[in-house]
């Protein structure tokens, strides 16, 4: 996520002094207790057309505010996976959309759309992640004109719909089959922009094949950020998740969804190059890299069965808030409003939910932001960490095997690791802090606090026993 200066430099006149808030839980579960003998999957998807783009005004989000959408590219998409273990216990729904993330409150306006779709389907648990494409409509509001949201209420209809039609579309489709999990290791794709390197660079694939052989489908889990199109970019894109579906479809005729990993931090795509080693345009190093993932997935050797069997467990998270750049921005109606419960020793605080999904014994973590690797797979600045500053990975939790599903059920920004965690001396979370060693920390101005990672990876770690 990026925001500009020029947003933060208006709310520091706005600016006043809030307090933290208390800390709470309210979990709920879904268990399997019994398996059934087969998958059942279905998918479906929608076109996420902005209404009348000739007579209104979009604003692209990420990178500056204020800077209005020129055309389309590729349209946004929201895509649909259906599940079903047949165990008795009723299917879920894990449902993708192209866009720069969906705060908690869009999240349950879907869900609450679906509650028919619910309770006839038996589905027992909807979860909506976003891909954090830098070439979307502003669905969070923090990229339109200073003071003023960017977001559109007649696009987020749109969106609502597209998500709504994409999910029935795929329990409509569903038919039984087999799954499979695989790998493949990339190289020359990701980047890491903060030190120190850490990243996974495992492409993970859920691969459905239908009984009867149509179309199967696929879910591509990858850590990197879709902004390869740049700065400069005005035009609607899904970026390189859009060309990578497309390749894959064409080789084997299955759909193809993409979900995005650990990518905190930042990790994002590198700009790829010609045959003569120069680095190739924008809008043709995003195709090449989608086509490169494609072919990642298309070659995976390493498949494994996984018997049918799904667990799903949920827990909301209460988080203190400290940065109150974000609180402010939701007075000026410039993003999307922060629930704010109160109470206990703390005043201030954001609820939102972390979540733990296993398919036929594989871990996959749903975490509502942008995780750094760090707090993943282990590793800190300048060296190993020391026991002073140690802190809980999700490698503590599960071992290794696990897989991260990040931007899911919400989009509450970077989880910064806390021994990491530096603002500036003088204006904290309005512009970004450079330590001792010269680094840049940019990602804590779009954090909720310091407190974020202990309480999730707490959460996570809960969830997991």
């Amino acid at each position: 996520m990026k925001i500009s200066g020029r947003l933060i430099t208006a709310i520091l006149a706005a600016s006043f002094v809030l307090a933290l808030a208390s800390c709470s839980h309210k979990g709920e579960d879904s268990r399997a207790d019994a398996i059934g003998t087969v998958w059942t999957a279905g998918y479906g998807q929608a076109e996420l057309i902005p209404p009348d783009m000739d007579n209104n005004t979009y604003w692209i989000a990420g990178y500056a505010v204020d800077k209005a959408i020129t055309g389309v590219l590729d349209y946004q998409m929201a895509k649909a996976l259906w599940l079903d273990d047949n165990s008795g216990l009723g299917g879920i729904v894990i449902a993708v959309v192209d866009c720069i993330g969906l705060p908690r409150a869009d999240v349950e306006k879907i869900r609450g759309l679906l509650a028919g779709f619910k309770q006839e389907s038996g589905c027992r648990s909807i979860n909506i992640i976003s891909t954090h494409t830098h070439a979307g409509v502003d669905t969070l509001g923090l990229w339109g004109p200073i003071g003023v949201s960017g977001t559109s209420p007649e696009f987020m209809r749109v969106l609502y719909d597209g998500v709504v039609s994409a999910v029935q579309s795929a329990y409509d489709s569903r038919q039984d089959g087999r799954l499979f999990y695989g790998t493949a290791v990339t190289e020359g794709i990701q980047r890491d922009s903060r030190p120190p390197e850490v990243f996974d660079p495992t492409l993970h694939s859920l691969r459905f094949v239908a009984s009867n052989n149509s179309g199967g489908i696929r879910v591509i889990n990858y850590a990197a950020h879709p902004e390869a199109l740049g700065s400069g970019n005005t035009l609607i894109s899904a970026d390189f998740p859009a060309y990578m579906a497309a390749r894959i479809k064409q080789a084997s005729g299955d759909d193809a969804i993409y979900i995005p990993a650990a990518i905190g931090g930042l990790i994002a795509t590198r700009r790829q190059t010609s045959d003569d080693g120069g680095e190739l345009p924008a809008p043709e190093s995003t195709v090449l890299t989608g086509r490169r993932l494609a072919d990642y997935a298309l070659g995976i050797t390493n498949e494994r069965e996984l018997a049918p069997g799904i667990a799903v467990y949920g827990k909301e998270v209460v988080l203190p808030v400290d940065n109150k750049v974000y609180v402010i921005s939701a007075f000026l109606g410039a993003v999307q409003p922060i629930t704010l419960p109160r109470g206990g020793r703390h005043r201030l605080s954001m609820v939102t939910e972390a979540g733990l999904l296993k398919l036929g014994g594989l871990s996959i973590f749903l975490v509502p932001g942008e995780l750094f690797p760090e707090l993943a797979y282990g590793g800190a600045a300048g060296g190993p960490a020391t026991p002073t500053d140690r802190f809980a990975t999700l490698t503590d939790i599960a071992g290794e095997g696990f897989l991260v599903f990040g931007l899911c059920n919400d989009e509450i920004g970077y989880i910064v690791p806390p021994g990491d965690f530096f603002l500036h001396e003088t204006y904290p979370y309005l512009q970004r802090g450079v330590d001792a060693s010269g680094r840049s920390h940019y990602e804590e101005t779009n954090s909720v606090g310091p407190l974020t990672a202990p309480f999730l990876i707490e959460a996570l770690g809960e969830l997991y026993k």
